[in-house]
């Protein structure tokens, strides 16, 4: 972060209390130290700085970009229109830079995880899943290899460690692959899916020497408790049968899904066993119809389901739940009302912060698109207006069916990236 740039401060109902210096890393941030609410119904503060491009305009058609963190540790990836996929790192907290790197060619929908110094991209490149590695906080990656010998779509990939795990998917089933050594070797495939139907949706979530994959039709989550040697399925059923999202913090692993059609309803199921036992809560939520695209996140024991409405229209809404031991909270309305909120793309979480991003357009300005997050000081409780990070120069590109944009937390400072339409990769951070 930039300390002699411009910010902006967003703020609830609080009480002032003082303005302070707050130390993340090596870098200094000055803004509204985290104040105490008056009520539960009050809100806390958060400030931006003012978005920066950050993908160098290598050939001018940056698209999907990806982040992720470690302590100070930035990273951010992103695809080059029948190009490559990029990355970029910075070492302190996103104030500056590094080289930008050129990972694969021919590439599209790049994904990322960071664990310590270690740090993982796989993507798509002619049909195939490719992975690069990186031991030294993205100083340098090893080449980008082919981790399928057959095609494989829409992978993603998680990491604790020197565990890192890639699912991916192949015809109509949802496979899953893993390595306990940074990726210098990879164990055989294993099917998330089931036999039945299209499964086309897998995640995966790690922490420690725990792994919990999920498909769309898995019927439940395939889950090992070290680093692979072994893996387990439990089964839940009536659930997250559609789109699945899951993640995992400790013992807690949550998990949503969507039932589509214009009905579509918001499923949950959540463990705080290590996944064990799930429990299951279908049509979560409850009256809110044409609900669609729940995103996940877990922090300590808080758990977090973010979702929209009404997709495609000045009547979609974002919602946000959340759970920190006392049951779910009732849905909360986040967006901008009356106009059209996309689907969430992150819910960035920290200890009692957490974020919900995505973008919107305004009903009077349509195809001006902006990106927005909405902030959270006290686990869920109360969450702020919905926040534009966008500038004049600095907007947003609608989803296509994919993320344009993501966040990720490190202590109280979020990142935030997205894809503006001058096909570059905007970046900002904040602090609640």
């Amino acid at each position: 972060m930039n300390t002699s740039g411009s910010s902006k401060t967003f703020a609830g109902l609080f009480v002032y209390r003082k303005l302070a210096l707050r130390f993340v890393g090596t870098t200094i941030f000055l803004g509204f130290f985290l104040l105490l609410p008056m009520s539960a119904s009050s809100a806390y503060s958060t400030s931006f700085q003012t978005p920066s491009v950050i993908s160098g305009n290598v050939n001018g058609e940056a698209q999907y970009p990806m982040i992720a963190t470690s302590g100070s540790h930035v990273y951010v990836v992103w695809g080059e229109v029948k190009s490559a996929v990029y990355f970029r790192a910075s070492s302190d907290s996103g104030s500056t830079w590094g080289t930008t790197l050129k990972l694969g060619g021919g590439t599209v929908f790049p994904v990322i995880s960071a664990s310590e110094q270690y740090v993982y991209v796989v993507w798509q490149q002619a049909g195939y899943v490719y992975f690069a590695g990186s031991s030294n906080y993205g100083a340098s990656f090893s080449k980008g290899v082919a981790i399928t010998n057959y095609t494989g779509i829409t992978p993603y990939v998680a990491s604790s460690g020197q565990y890192v795990y890639v699912s991916y998917a192949l015809g109509d089933a949802s496979y899953l692959t893993w390595s306990d050594n940074a990726g210098a070797k990879w164990a055989g495939t294993m099917k998330i899916s089931l036999d039945n139907g299209s499964h086309h949706e897998p995640q995966v979530a790690a922490y420690g020497t725990s792994a919990y994959a999920i498909s769309d039709g898995s019927g439940g989550v395939l889950l090992t408790h070290n680093g692979g040697a072994t893996w387990t399925k439990t089964k839940f059923g009536a659930c997250c049968a559609s789109e699945p999202w899951i993640a995992v913090y400790g013992n807690t692993v949550l998990a949503a899904g969507e039932t589509k059609l214009s009905t579509s309803r918001i499923e949950i199921a959540y463990s705080t066993n290590a996944g064990n036992t799930f429990k299951v809560l279908g049509n979560f939520s409850g009256s809110i119809k044409n609900s669609w695209a729940p995103m996940v996140a877990v922090s300590g024991n808080t758990m977090y389901v973010a979702w929209r409405t009404s997709p495609g229209g000045k009547n979609s809404q974002e919602y946000v739940t959340a759970n920190s031991g006392s049951g779910w909270t009732v849905p909360k309305a986040i967006g901008f009302a009356g106009h059209d909120n996309e689907w969430p793309f992150s819910v960035a979480v920290n200890g009692s912060n957490a974020y919900v991003m995505w973008d919107y357009q305004y009903s009077s300005s349509p195809n001006v698109w902006h990106a927005a997050v909405s902030y959270s000081g006290n686990s869920g409780s109360t969450w702020t207006s919905p926040i534009d990070l966008s500038t004049n120069s600095s907007q947003a590109v609608p989803e296509n069916d994919i993320a344009t944009g993501a966040a990720v937390m490190s202590g109280s400072v979020v990142y935030v990236v997205w894809e503006n339409p001058s096909y570059q990769i905007d970046f900002t951070s904040g602090t609640g």
